[in-house]
């Protein structure tokens, strides 16, 4: 079975691990993610949320990103 190329608001908060479908929204409104109108429907591209994941987990791993131990080392 391959991927589906779109999912609602709602599969996409469900696979970013059970965030709001407000969060979604916020997420498209910051062009963090992409969407598409189909119809009425907002939906986002697996691509796009791929892609984010991706980038959200790089962003975390960077030295700049890593917390200094509570006594300043």
């Amino acid at each position: 079975m391959t991927d589906p190329l779109l999912v609602d608001l709602a599969e996409c908060a469900r696979q970013l691990g059970q965030v709001s479908t407000r969060t979604v929204r916020r997420l498209i409104d910051a062009n963090s993610i992409r969407s598409v109108r189909v119809g009425r429907r907002l939906m986002v591209t697996m691509e796009s949320l791929r892609e984010y994941v991706n980038h959200e987990n790089a962003n975390r791993n960077t030295p700049d990103r890593v917390k200094r131990d509570v006594r300043g080392e």
